[in-house]
């Protein structure tokens, strides 16, 4: 005989609510967690070209011969990226000599030119760089880094990007050194530049 369905409590389907939406939070968290960052991996030296706030092609390899601090993230970020670029820029400082930064914008809103101008508020050696967002997802993929633009409904920013905000260092030849997270502080981003 089939059988009988009670009626679900108020307190029974806000349980199932808040479950369902705590499933659906950890499957976000889930999909946009980083695998294990690399460590140490050397290899061959890594490249790509973007734009720069000139219009020009940026390629990586233009700083071989110099230690690098790479970043992605997005120019309207209210916290992560601005704290992220200020420890990098402080490592620049007391890093070794002709070290870079490159931020790399992962916001389709975001122009190479803008991209330029948030870098060089935080050091003249921060290269900003931003592009079409077919070439700058497959930059991103090349690098283990996921990202997605989440809508924020009724926020002036229209929409944030939630993305991998790690710091990977290069080597003077282009070869990935380190994944950093970004709570790294400037002290152990500027002795990893030295490495």
């Amino acid at each position: 005989p089939p059988r009988e369905r009670r009626p679900v409590s108020p307190l029974g389907r806000r349980t199932l609510l808040w479950g369902a939406a705590a499933a659906a939070f950890v499957g976000a968290a889930a999909a946009l967690a980083p695998g294990p960052p690399p460590r140490r991996v050397g290899g061959a030296p890594r490249d790509f070209s973007l734009p720069d706030g000139r219009g020009a092609d940026f390629r990586l390899s233009d700083l071989r011969g110099r230690p690098v601090l790479l970043s992605f993230g997005w120019v309207r970020c209210p916290d992560v990226c601005p704290t992220t670029l200020a420890r990098v820029a402080e490592a620049l400082r007391q890093g070794p000599p002709g070290a870079a930064g490159v931020f790399v914008s992962v916001d389709p809103a975001d122009t190479p030119a803008v991209a330029a101008a948030f870098a060089a508020h935080f050091h003249p050696a921060l290269i900003g760089l931003a592009g079409p967002p077919a070439l700058v997802g497959a930059v991103a993929a090349a690098w283990g880094v996921r990202w997605q633009q989440v809508p924020l409904p009724g926020s002036a920013l229209g929409a944030a990007i939630d993305h991998d905000p790690d710091v990977f260092v290069l080597d003077r030849e282009g070869r990935l050194v380190d994944r950093l997270p970004p709570s790294t502080p400037a002290a152990a981003l500027a002795a990893a530049l030295g490495a």
